[in-house]
């Protein structure tokens, strides 16, 4: 049992890092297409580049490998915390 937590301690690591990555790749590309001011009426604002990404009106290709990253994660995550409750007094 311990080796399955380790081996599901390294997927959920392994997702963090990705997730991490592809989170650091959308912010650089969101900040770089976004002008400076942070104005709410502003349509090339960082929030309005991020809700069209959220909205896949642009870059589909990495929101679609940013939301299975992110998904990735909290599934790799909750099996962690799930099974490791379960499994706590067994040793």
């Amino acid at each position: 049992m311990k080796f399955f937590m380790c081996v599901l301690f390294g997927n959920a690591l392994l997702a963090f890092a990705v997730a991490f990555y592809l989170q650091a790749v959308l912010l650089l590309r969101v900040m770089r297409a976004s002008n400076n001011g942070m104005g709410i009426g502003d349509s090339n604002s960082v929030q309005a580049n991020l809700m069209r990404f959220i909205n896949g009106e642009i870059w589909p290709d990495l929101r679609w490998k940013w939301s299975r990253a992110v998904l990735w994660l909290a599934c790799s995550v909750a099996l962690l915390f799930a099974l490791g409750f379960a499994f706590q007094d067994s040793n």
